[in-house]
């Protein structure tokens, strides 16, 4: 009867929520990894030229016209950013070559899978203030990185008890 019970339970299928957060998550990684690799060449200070470019286009100003704190924000910013463009790379790449395994370990109702995504989340949110500095945009990044992970680790833990 116990065996019955152990058998149904290995057999049970993945929730259709999980199975598409799973598939989601799946296809970020993968874009996401793809992206690294295929901008391994890539001019680091052209791609900051580029985010500054955006940047002021977003609040609408050159950037003589911003205030001396966003002004000192932005070129704290792009040194941080362009000081630590490789280790940055390698680091990313490293995250993503982690959390697509432990993904697919939570495809196969592996609880090992969401353990690994956990840690990895983590480390991932804790290293941005490290790679970018003390300054107001990489602050907002580790703002939004947060409730991204803290979200996405509350709709794991919400299914973990399909995974085994």
């Amino acid at each position: 009867m116990e065996e019955d019970r152990t058998l149904n339970s290995k057999e049970r299928k993945i929730p259709q929520f999980l199975s598409i957060l799973l598939t989601l998550s799946l296809i970020n990684a993968a874009a996401a990894l793809f992206f690294l690799v295929t901008s391994i060449g890539d001019d680091p200070t052209l791609t900051m030229e580029i985010l500054v470019e955006r940047v002021n286009d977003q609040i609408d100003a050159q950037p003589e016209e911003a205030p001396e704190w966003v002004r000192i924000d932005i070129q704290d910013f792009s040194d941080n950013y362009l000081a630590n463009y490789r280790i940055n790379r390698a680091l990313d790449t490293a995250y993503y070559l982690v959390l697509l395994p432990s993904l697919l370990l939570m495809y196969r109702k592996r609880i090992i899978g969401y353990y690994i995504y956990v840690a990895t989340q983590v480390v991932g949110v804790l290293y941005v203030p490290f790679m970018y500095g003390n300054n107001a945009y990489a602050w907002f990044m580790f703002g939004m990185f947060s409730c991204t992970a803290v979200l996405f680790i509350v709709l794991y833990s919400l299914n973990r008890r399909y995974l085994s």
